[in-house]
């Protein structure tokens, strides 16, 4: 997908290295992606052992990405400097291999190699922009040191900035669009005579239903889907293996809807007329139930002690499968009287309806729809 679309410069992220430093490297070869990381190493064999034995004193090889790029657009030269924040939280890998390959590279403090390096890529290009895929605390904490850096694109942050204006820490703009291509931004600058920055014009937009589908990344996106869930049918037989002893699946921490029903048929009656209630099916009307992205918001406990497993489990009492009672309201075996329980539910709306998954959620509305 990135490659089609031609990107200049991608700063690596940790979901990138979600099937292992050795893949990204291949599919950075395969797809001709420009991906640049200053703070990402490899560690050498010996560095491996070293570490197997606990030694205080690893060794790095030279990254396999190129630390910037400049790239060259009607006659400005444009420098990329790419950062990985070692706080960000690497992804479990659906085979496994993110966990053991991240034994294969370190993530170094980006504060003193950014400071080193910056002030040389700046002597080679006009405009300097940091992507800097951490969290908004650590850019402000590294910024104040980077006299040079003209523009930030802040990624990875826990909180988008979906906004025409940007944040500004000192005097460096900092632009952020939000994540899963929902938004698209559109920066203009203007240099005066001796090339510095005059002016600046930035326009976020929502890509909705108005925008036309491009038929390539539909394709894209159909054969991507077509892999992903051959890699998701095996995780979950391997799920399904491992607990074929378990027939329960669920244990007595999550009940299930229908041991609310005998308390609470009023609300019951309620809920099975919502969205809620078919919230499974609608993934698997589109063959992403084994979607481990998608799951654990349609259905109860997912990921959890006692909760969703993945797996249907044939003779099991308990089916965790949709938005059920207690999804919103918690375990039913932590059941309360005190109005904890109830309070806890308008609570966890927030843990599915994100500004990343559901951007134009209002709270007010949706409650209309599943009042009870």
């Amino acid at each position: 997908m990135m490659g089609y679309f031609g990107y200049d410069a991608i700063a690596v992220g940790e979901k990138d290295l979600n099937y292992g430093l050795a893949t990204l490297v291949e599919d950075r070869d395969k797809f001709g992606l420009n991906l640049i990381c200053a703070n990402i190493f490899e560690k050498t064999e010996g560095e491996r052992v070293q570490e197997a034995r606990r030694s205080k004193r690893p060794r790095e090889r030279k990254s396999p990405f190129p630390a910037y790029r400049i790239v060259e657009k009607d006659g400005i030269e444009i420098g990329f400097i790419g950062l990985l924040s070692p706080a960000t939280k690497m992804p479990r890998s659906t085979l496994g291999k993110g966990e053991l390959e991240a034994l294969t590279y370190v993530i170094k403090d980006p504060a003193p190699i950014a400071k080193d390096l910056v002030p040389k890529v700046k002597k080679k290009c006009d405009i300097l922009v940091l992507l800097a895929h951490m969290e908004r605390h650590e850019l402000e904490k590294l910024l104040p040191d980077l006299p040079g850096v003209d523009i930030a694109i802040l990624g990875h942050s826990s909180k988008s900035y979906k906004t025409d204006e940007p944040l500004l820490i000192g005097n460096v703009p900092v632009y952020m669009s939000s994540n899963q291509g929902q938004y698209i931004g559109r920066l203009r600058v203007t240099l005066d005579p001796e090339r510095k920055i005059a002016d600046r014009r930035n326009k976020i937009y929502f890509l909705d239903a108005t925008f036309p589908d491009d038929s390539v990344v539909v394709e894209l996106v159909r054969a991507f889907e077509e892999d992903f869930r051959a890699v998701q049918k095996e995780i979950y037989a391997r799920e399904m293996l491992r607990r074929s002893g378990d027939s329960a699946g669920a244990g007595d921490i999550y009940l299930g809807v229908g041991v609310c029903q005998n308390c609470h048929g009023d609300a019951f009656e309620s809920y099975i007329k919502t969205a809620h209630a078919g919230a499974y099916e609608t993934l698997a009307t589109q063959f992403r139930h084994r979607d481990s992205n998608c799951v654990g918001c349609h259905s109860v406990g997912y990921g959890e002690p006692g909760g969703f497993t993945g797996v249907r489990m044939i003779g099991s009492t308990v089916d965790l499968v949709d938005v059920q009672c207690e999804a919103c309201h918690g375990p039913g075996a932590e059941h309360s009287r005190d109005g904890s329980y109830l309070r806890r539910a308008s609570e966890s709306c927030e843990n599915c309806h994100t500004e990343e998954w559901d951007p134009s959620f209002d709270y007010t509305e949706a409650w209309k729809k599943i009042a009870h």
